[in-house]
């Protein structure tokens, strides 16, 4: 499961969007902030479409069984990666993390 905890928009991207292929003028604030909640809609139905993150953003993954200490994630491409397991006594423990190869599609973590 992912859950995308902080999004760091593109601020000058999205009104370039805004502005230079939609059209809209910032002097009409109520419009112009519509567009761009349409466009970060768009860039945020992308990610659903595609089970990519396409924003920079703080992403956490939760997997509830590892059979294998190299998992690939559909998340890409990653800046740095912190992994941990729940033990059974309900505290949390760090895992180091290898990261072994990152591209425009996946990344493939070892642990």
């Amino acid at each position: 499961m992912i859950t995308i905890l902080e999004r760091h928009y593109p601020v000058q991207v999205i009104r370039s969007i805004v502005t230079n292929h939609l059209r809209v003028d910032e002097s009409d604030a109520e419009l112009f902030e519509h567009a761009k909640m349409c466009v970060i809609n768009a860039f945020e139905a992308a990610e659903d479409y595609t089970n990519r993150v396409i924003i920079e953003s703080q992403v956490e993954i939760t997997l509830d069984d590892i059979e294998d200490r190299v998992i690939e994630l559909p998340v890409a491409p990653m800046l740095s990666a912190e992994a941990y397991y729940t033990g059974t006594d309900g505290e949390d423990y760090n895992l180091p993390v290898i990261m072994a190869q990152t591209n425009s599609r996946r990344t493939i973590i070892e642990l």
